[in-house]
């Protein structure tokens, strides 16, 4: 059942790899990126089209935990929006900018 794929250990990274290639799938005219440092903050996929930047970060999750450096990453980058892609039944906004959201959902977000 999904509760045993979510455990395990190889999940996280294969959802991941599902989210961004799906995104990635409909993201024509957008260009495309990700951004890591090396003190390790991280964002999955950052999508750049016109002065709109969307940041995506895939937490295999359902109660995703966002750390410190995603939020400062967002700011430093002046993002505009940003969603974290996990395994939620319906989305939730985090914060005015920040949103949970399931695959179609984020799909549904971005692309409409």
């Amino acid at each position: 059942n999904f509760n045993e794929l979510m455990g395990h250990p190889l999940f996280g990274s294969s959802w991941e790899g599902m989210v961004i290639e799906n995104i990635l799938n409909h993201s024509d005219h957008w260009n495309t990126g990700f951004y890591r440092t090396s003190n390790g903050a991280e964002i999955d996929l950052i999508l750049q089209k016109g002065n709109t930047t969307i940041a995506v970060e895939c937490k295999a999750n359902s109660a995703p935990v966002i750390t410190r450096g995603f939020y400062e990453s967002i700011e430093l980058l002046n993002i505009q929006k940003a969603f974290i892609v996990a395994p939620v039944e319906s989305s939730f906004p985090l914060s005015e900018k920040i949103w949970v959201c399931n695959l179609p959902e984020v799909l549904d977000k971005i692309f409409s």
